[in-house]
């Protein structure tokens, strides 16, 4: 890792639904220097000038449901388990969790000439998966390649997307309300899982070839540029707006009001980018974007990240860009966590490639490099992720050898790797060599396998995972007041259990009720019922209860329509 660029300076152009609008020239100061690295190697900042923007309308593509029926698999414990597979190939898989069990998991499904777009997922951290019958997915007429997936940080809400292939110019926005249910909607997706694309082929703008893309979500809702900001699609390619053309560059669109998406692109670049990752530090907004260079006329071919802050400020994308080279670092991933940015990537070592780790921390001006993996052979295609560990978070970084994937990780904040002895694979020499073949989320895996022709993909866990407990709420019923009960359906004893009953309705509307207390401790598999008390009134009410503890979560709230209440009867 080496020579390195750049904070910015611009001049905006701005094209917002077929209107052209120019703005006076904005100078930024850059603020960067050079620094001296504590293995001792330089890290040059190289300035870099001229961005501008555009925007175009969303249009919706179609839903179509799965009907293929098998049988489910169940996963046993560190046993590979088969996710789809068909008389099609399925490789470059994505996948998404919330952090509590559900997972989604999306296939690119082809026959080389269009691909299907299919999202399974599990309820259980992995140990059973929703029957075939009921996956949802799309039928996309190119070959789309790469689906990507980010956790919103907002209930079981997901994004993503895919890559379109050369001689496109559409980005799709895969929209995931919730992703153990592709029926529930919301403000943004009233129909569910919804896949959005803006052409920009035939738009002024004239994007194509769009080669690579990403997705990175932001959970913070309280500093978020729009009410329709949920993060960030970034991608590679070609761009011809009049003046500004220029291949082979770095884009990237979040949504706005008003059914818009703004696109932002660079141009007067120095080399060309592709392979494009990115993420949101969700402890300070800052937004990189990571990706693979060739052709620039000052540096070797590698990686470069390029970052800046997310604000309030609707022009928050206009300044504070900042940015590295790294010199022979090729198919980078990024992960951040709590100010902390880790990229992985190949490096060659002599004859060898090896896997390297860069991290920082909120002194974004100085990476150091540790080293992830060098075993002998070729190690490739690495991907990381941030998992739950007891005594503080772990990083995990898959990467595949010899046809296998082996997982390493550190509990020290990238310092030092410890490789586990087998790999993730079961069956020896099955994994597909290519890129994106495997993709981590937190401490799930999923990637391609050829143990069965065509290829297929698996599941696995790379961690173990450390017990919680999780409440669910069951039996709500209305009378003389409202009951429920509380259960503990997790795999720990939860503590300090607090639960709220909100009852709201009845006759002219004139019952509004809270009632909340504690249970002191709930042992796993162990109820607890609970009860409002008597509440005068009469008529039909709406109940939602919830129920939380420190150590795990609630699935919930649970909300009960049209439940009766009065001063005497019961009725369920």
């Amino acid at each position: 890792m080496r020579n390195v660029k750049k904070p910015y300076l611009y001049a905006i152009t701005f094209l917002i639904a077929g209107l052209m609008i120019t703005s006076a020239g904005l100078t930024v100061t850059s603020t960067a220097k050079n620094v001296t690295q504590a293995h001792k190697k330089n890290i040059e900042i190289i300035p870099k000038d001229k961005m501008c923007v555009a925007a175009s309308e969303l249009m919706p593509l179609q839903q179509i449901l799965r009907t293929k029926v098998s049988n489910t698999p169940k996963l046993l414990s560190g046993t590979d388990v088969p996710i789809f597979s068909s008389d099609l190939t399925n490789q470059n898989p994505g996948i998404a969790t919330d952090g509590f069990g559900n997972i989604l998991v999306m296939s690119e499904e082809t026959d080389g000439t269009t691909t299907n777009l299919w999202g399974r997922w599990s309820t259980d951290s992995g140990n059973n998966w929703v029957d075939e019958s009921q996956i949802m997915g799309w039928q996309l007429d190119t070959l789309y390649t790469w689906p990507e997936l980010d956790y919103y940080g907002k209930g079981k809400t997901a994004w993503g997307t895919i890559t379109p292939g050369l001689d496109s110019g559409i980005v799709n926005y895969i929209g995931l309300p919730d992703i153990t249910d592709p029926t529930i909607p919301d403000p943004n997706n009233p129909d569910g899982w919804t896949d959005w694309y803006v052409d920009w082929g035939g738009s002024q703008l004239s994007a194509s070839n769009v080669d690579s893309t990403d997705v990175a979500c932001y959970s913070d809702t309280s500093n978020i540029p729009n009410p329709e900001f949920w993060g960030l699609v970034a991608l590679t390619g070609d761009q011809a707006y009049p003046g500004y053309e220029e291949d082979n560059t770095m884009m990237f669109s979040y949504m706005v009001s008003g059914g818009q998406v703004q696109i932002i692109f660079f141009y007067n670049m120095s080399e060309d980018v592709f392979n494009m990752k990115t993420e949101i530090d969700q402890s300070n907004a800052r937004f990189y974007m990571v990706m693979g260079y060739q052709n620039n006329v000052q540096h070797a071919d590698g990686s470069e990240v390029v970052y800046t802050n997310v604000s309030t400020d609707p022009n928050w994308w206009q300044t504070g860009w900042g940015g590295f080279y790294f010199e022979g670092l090729s198919n980078a991933d990024v992960v951040t966590f709590n100010k902390n940015c880790y990229i992985v990537g190949e490096k060659i070592n002599g004859s060898q490639k090896d896997i390297v780790c860069l991290r920082t921390s909120n002194n974004v001006y100085n990476f150091t490099e540790s080293v992830v993996s060098d075993n002998a052979a070729d190690e490739l295609y690495p991907t990381v992720a941030i998992a739950e560990g007891i005594n503080g978070p772990i990083i995990v970084c898959s990467y595949l050898r010899g046809g296998n994937l082996y997982v390493s990780t550190s509990i020290d904040g990238g310092v030092t790797w410890d490789e586990q002895e087998n790999p993730i694979n079961d069956q020896t020499g099955t994994v597909v060599n290519q890129y994106d073949t495997a993709s981590l989320d937190g401490r799930f895996s999923v990637w391609t396998d050829k143990r069965n022709t065509p290829s297929e993909i698996y599941f696995d866990t790379t961690v173990p995972p450390i017990p919680k407990p999780i409440l669910n709420i069951t039996s709500i019923k209305g009378g003389l007041g409202v009951s429920a009960n509380i259960e503990n359906i997790g795999d720990a004893d939860a503590t300090n259990v607090v639960w709220t009953i909100i009852i709201k309705g009845g006759i002219f509307g004139l019952i509004n009720k809270t009632v909340t207390d504690t249970i002191a401790s709930l042992a796993v598999g162990a109820s607890e019922p609970v009860k409002t008390g008597m509440i005068f009134g009469l008529g039909t009410i709406t109940i939602t209860a919830t129920a939380t503890c420190a150590e795990g979560r609630s699935i919930g709230p649970i909300n009960k329509e049209g439940i009766q209440i009065a001063i005497f009867t019961i009725v369920k």
